[in-house]
């Protein structure tokens, strides 16, 4: 199992913490879906998602876009998605 973790809270300008992805949830529904690392979850949220822009939102360098949360719909189909948004 590819694990990920956080290593420190990311904050955006004015102190305001930036939405990021619950990775305790996203590792249960990876699990589930026989999803190993972020280039095969990448696969399976769809075209125009590239592996790193995955990466990145994962490891909480970048918050997730309207298009990443619309790929984890893809890619989880029947999930919660908001467990997976955290603020």
């Amino acid at each position: 199992m590819f694990a990920y973790k956080q290593t420190k809270e990311r904050k955006r300008k004015g102190g305001e913490c930036m939405a990021h992805i619950n990775t305790e949830t996203l590792n249960r529904y990876m699990a589930a879906e026989g999803i190993h690392n972020t280039n095969q979850l990448a696969k399976r949220m769809g075209p125009g998602i590239h592996f790193s822009t995955v990466y990145r939102v994962v490891s909480g360098e970048t918050e997730p876009s309207g298009k990443v949360i619309a790929g984890l719909h893809r890619a989880f189909p029947g999930r919660n998605i908001t467990d997976l948004i955290t603020a």
